[in-house]
């Protein structure tokens, strides 16, 4: 397998698609969830969150504040609009790893553990 990772930012000059409009598709229509504490120890989990461009993203990012941003599927509709549309379906996913650094506080030999990072075992 092989990929070019630039095919996956559309604002990067030279990104590989067919159109601007549909890497502004591809982005418009992709989930965004976000997961803020508005009080300490309160988390929220939003989701089905989408942006119409980066700006905007951008924008909810600096006002939200999230601890936590996950990046999800491509739907036929954009996310957003889940409860105006019947038949809201995934069109695209990529495959991820989520390995979390907590999970080799067994193995991890520095004296780290939990979410304690240092140099050596980041």
């Amino acid at each position: 397998l092989a990929y070019d990772p630039s095919s996956l930012n559309p604002w990067k000059k030279g990104a590989s698609s067919s159109s601007s409009t549909s890497s502004s598709l591809l982005f418009s229509h992709r989930e965004f969830s976000m997961t803020i504490e508005p009080q300490p120890g309160n988390e929220v989990y939003i989701r089905y969150q989408s942006f119409p461009s980066q700006v905007e993203l951008t924008s909810a990012i600096i006002k939200r504040r999230p601890t936590k941003i996950d990046i999800g599927a491509v739907f036929n509709h954009p996310p957003k609009d889940k409860n105006a549309v019947s038949n809201l379906q995934t069109i695209q996913r990529e495959l991820v790893f989520d390995i979390d650094l907590t999970d080799y506080d067994g193995v991890r030999n520095c004296g780290c553990e939990g979410a304690k990072i240092c140099n050596k075992c980041w």
